[in-house]
């Protein structure tokens, strides 16, 4: 339909899989530079997120049980996908679009991400098994928020002058 109404727009195979991969949210499920940032750039962390979900209903077959070699797997595909990286010599940064860069294959391809999805249903899977070992009252806990706005604010004002522009153009 976007592709029929799009008013001023040249209509051709890449155009198609570009609205296609963003109506879709599948942008960083092909790790090359050219599909991660097409039309809406912010648009792929969501994209990443995706790809936790639809892996998520194999991930938590049996979780309790499988967890350790889910985990072990996920830390393998990470070293895996470096190694490749290492030996293809892919580039750093998005020098040509129509390639993998490091960041495109690292840093948004929800495969190499999947360790960090995996260390979250870990941790709370560890959470609901032993909770009620962690039994705080209201003050204490709000004294841990409080010690950890106050960090927050801490680091923000240690961050230097420049820490609102290097924040809003994503290089915090």
């Amino acid at each position: 339909m976007l592709y029929r109404v799009w008013p001023g727009i040249h209509h051709d195979f890449e155009t198609a899989t570009h609205i296609a991969i963003n109506a879709t949210m599948t942008m960083t499920w092909v790790p090359v530079t050219w599909a991660n940032f097409s039309y809406n750039g912010p648009a792929w962390s969501i994209a990443t997120e995706f790809g936790f979900y639809a892996s998520f209903p194999l991930l938590i077959v049996a979780f309790d049980r499988t967890w350790w070699w889910k985990l072990a797997l996920t830390v393998m595909l990470v070293i895996v996908l470096a190694a490749i990286a290492v030996y293809l010599k892919i580039p750093d940064g998005g020098e040509k679009e129509s390639v993998t860069s490091l960041q495109s294959l690292l840093y948004m391809f929800p495969v190499a991400r999947l360790f960090e999805f995996v260390c979250g249903m870990t941790a709370a899977m560890l959470w609901l098994a032993y909770r009620h070992r962690f039994e705080l009252g209201a003050v204490v806990a709000t004294a841990l928020e409080l010690t950890a706005v106050g960090g927050l604010a801490y680091s923000m004002r240690t961050a230097g002058r420049s820490w609102p522009r290097r924040w809003a153009s994503g290089g915090m």
